[in-house]
């Protein structure tokens, strides 16, 4: 719901693309989305640099399919799209990113504030892609859209230099696309302008920075289970290898409290909707994904 002072409406989509299967989306549409199919605005052999082609679709977590993230900035029957990962939980509400000035911070110019944005967890992430604002009706979103595109399709990469020399998206997870391209464009291309950083530690909090790790939970908006927080369903502790295991509650994060605190509301959610739709409650330890209790059933 709107928060005081606000008045705000939602339409709840998610962005899929063509290989999704048809049982998915049905899953997705039961749990309250709208899903609108969105094709992967370039495809890899429009790539000119053939080093970039070989290695685009094992970069990220989907490779070329990333750059659905950027159709976003066409969607121009909304004044604002909050494009964020499925790994990221809300815990209170946002409403004022959707209703902040669109001034310019560097010019002045109205209407000018195509993206708002978080820093990633390193040096080497400027950007995080998974917590993204993006304003369609900003004077120039659809020449942002085409202008990233514009930059992928020349391919002046290099894994060590990063986007044409920048040091941008240089060993970057995600560096081939939206975790480079977009800072490349909006941060070194447009020197800044045209975009506005949000608190990272508020907004999409992963802990790895000091600063993030000291605010308290009920300054958090909402939390992305990525960097230190590891993703609750795949049962896997803060700092102790990647391998499914059971971890006992309470122990999910224990090199990082704040995570525990984040997994235990994730789950006390997964505990409400699992009664809904008759899915099994218990934590880890079944070798059975969340994901499928929930494909099973709906």
């Amino acid at each position: 719901g709107a928060a005081a002072g606000y008045n705000v409406t939602y339409d709840y989509l998610a962005l899929v693309t063509p290989d999704v299967d048809d049982k998915w989306i049905r899953v997705i549409q039961q749990l309250g989305y709208t899903t609108r199919r969105v094709a992967v605005p370039i495809e890899a052999k429009d790539i000119r640099n053939p080093d970039l082609v070989a290695t685009i679709n094992q970069d990220g977590r989907l490779g070329a399919n990333e750059m659905a993230k950027i159709e976003p900035f066409l969607f121009n029957e909304y004044d604002r799209v909050l494009m964020v990962d499925s790994d990221v939980l809300f815990h209170r509400n946002f409403d004022e990113l959707f209703v902040g000035d669109d001034t310019d911070n560097d010019n002045n110019n109205s209407n000018n504030v195509a993206l708002q944005w978080t820093a990633g967890g390193i040096l080497s992430e400027p950007m995080n892609g998974g917590f993204l604002v993006i304003n369609p009706k900003a004077r120039d979103a659809a020449r942002h859209h085409d202008a990233i595109l514009d930059i992928l399709r020349e391919g002046d990469y290099d894994p060590r230099t990063g986007w044409k020399n920048s040091g941008v998206g240089g060993g970057t997870y995600g560096g081939l696309t939206v975790q480079g391209l977009l800072p490349y464009y909006f941060l070194h291309a447009l020197n800044g302008t045209a975009s506005r950083e949000i608190d990272r530690c508020r907004y999409n909090n992963m802990q790895q920075v000091q600063r993030c790790k000291d605010y308290a939970v009920e300054e958090v908006t909402s939390n992305h289970f990525t960097g230190d927080c590891t993703k609750p369903w795949q049962c896997i502790a803060a700092g102790r290898g990647r391998g499914l295991k059971f971890i006992p509650k309470g122990q999910e994060s224990s090199v990082h409290p704040m995570c525990t605190r984040f997994q235990e509301v994730w789950w006390e959610r997964w505990t409400d909707l699992a009664h809904s739709v008759g899915a099994p409650t218990e934590r880890c330890g079944t070798g059975t994904f969340v994901s499928k209790h929930l494909y099973d059933r709906l």
